[in-house]
């Protein structure tokens, strides 16, 4: 906060540009070093700030992007270049105004927009449309409604379309892949201090099914948490292994499948030996209530939503 003071009023943290931008601190940090979109000035330590400058030209980037261009073509752009494709955009039509600005009925037709594009693509295995898809998505909408309303109701879509044959394995195989990519990226990209709470996510032996713990990693990434990503069907031993041997303020389970595993039950018991009484357990996950009575037994927090998951990060912050 001093660091920033000192800079004075016309550099912004990069938490003040994503709010103001709609972009999320790791899509800046990614155009920063992949695509010297922008430099902000960094502090005694190493914190970005960005001028006023930078901030317009995010702006007009992003607008840019929303016309239908890459962020490849138009990041070394100059700003008055930027002026220019944007102002050609509106005036043909071709920009929307920015999607948190609109309706919620418009809102809901994007989603619906985009829901449709990310099905075709993985209908035809098109991973390079797929990933597009993503990308422009994860650009036009704050990073919660991104996950929540397309991202996990994508991953249900799938497995709904998997189960009554509509699509071969090749076709989840290829759509996860990529999903898998994209998660694993936003994870990677995020950037926090070692000052920030940390946060061990994982899934415990026997649950082969990620994708609820890296969204969840992804949602506390947002939040504000640095996340220690384990992976999938870890033994309770190594999940204890790296909470004993790290600063951990939580530790984060999903259990998804199959929901008669004896040994979990061992499993979740062993770990809540093996870790400190004072490192909350949260879990989640399409199995949850199936595991009820030991969660309840070891006192894990359960929880039926990203929204409940990020109201206990938030408790147990305080």
């Amino acid at each position: 906060m001093v660091e920033e003071l000192k800079a004075g009023v016309h550099e912004h943290p990069i938490q003040v540009v994503a709010n103001r931008t709609g972009l999320s601190a790791d899509v800046l940090r990614v155009w920063e070093r992949r695509y010297g979109a922008v430099s902000p000035r960094r502090t005694d330590s190493n914190r970005r700030l960005y001028s006023d400058e930078d901030l317009e030209r995010l702006k007009l980037i992003r607008r840019a992007i929303e016309g239908g261009r890459s962020i490849g073509l138009v990041a070394r752009l100059s700003k008055e270049e930027l002026r220019n494709l944007v102002f050609l955009d509106e005036e043909t039509g071709a920009l929307p105004h920015l999607i948190e600005e609109r309706p919620d009925t418009i809102r809901d037709e994007q989603v619906a927009s985009y829901m449709t594009s990310f099905l075709t693509a993985v209908r035809t295995l098109d991973r390079d449309e797929l990933e597009a898809a993503l990308t422009r998505a994860s650009l036009a909408f704050a990073r919660p409604v991104f996950i929540e309303q397309l991202l996990i109701p994508l991953l249900h879509k799938m497995g709904d379309l998997w189960s009554t044959g509509s699509l071969r394995i090749v076709h989840e195989h290829s759509a996860s892949a990529v999903l898998r990519a994209l998660f694993g990226g936003m994870i990677n990209a995020s950037g926090l201090p070692q000052s920030s709470p940390a946060l061990v996510a994982a899934t415990p032996a026997g649950q082969a099914h990620e994708f609820g713990a890296m969204a969840a990693s992804v949602m506390a990434i947002y939040d504000g948490w640095r996340v220690i990503y384990l992976g999938a069907d870890l033994p309770t031993e190594e999940i204890a292994a790296v909470i004993d041997h790290r600063s951990v303020n939580a530790l984060a389970l999903s259990i998804v499948y199959p929901p008669d595993d004896a040994n979990l039950i061992r499993e979740l018991r062993n770990l809540r030996r093996l870790i400190h009484s004072n490192v909350p357990v949260i879990v989640g996950g399409n199995a949850v209530e199936a595991y009820r009575r030991v969660l309840e037994d070891i006192g894990a927090i359960v929880v039926h939503s990203l929204e409940e998951f990020r109201n206990q990060l938030r408790l147990i912050r305080l």
